[in-house]
């Protein structure tokens, strides 16, 4: 497999923005640092990120701070 090939930009709708500066700073964060996680190819911490973004982004929707 070329390692140069991104793989997640075959799943990745680049039609769709989506403004994050509207978010809470912590997710906001979360967000840079999978950010700087996927340039550097790092899928071990980049799936704990994911992970933690996820739960805190649902946190956020059930205490009505999110929608």
């Amino acid at each position: 497999m070329n390692d140069k090939k991104d793989l997640f930009r075959e799943i990745i709708d680049e039609s769709i923005e989506v403004d994050v500066s509207i978010l809470p700073k912590a997710l906001r964060e979360l967000i840079e640092e999978l950010e700087v996680l996927h340039k550097k190819r790092d899928w071990f911490f980049y799936d704990l990120k994911f992970d933690e973004l996820e739960n805190r982004a649902k946190s956020y929707i059930i205490n009505r701070q999110l929608s």
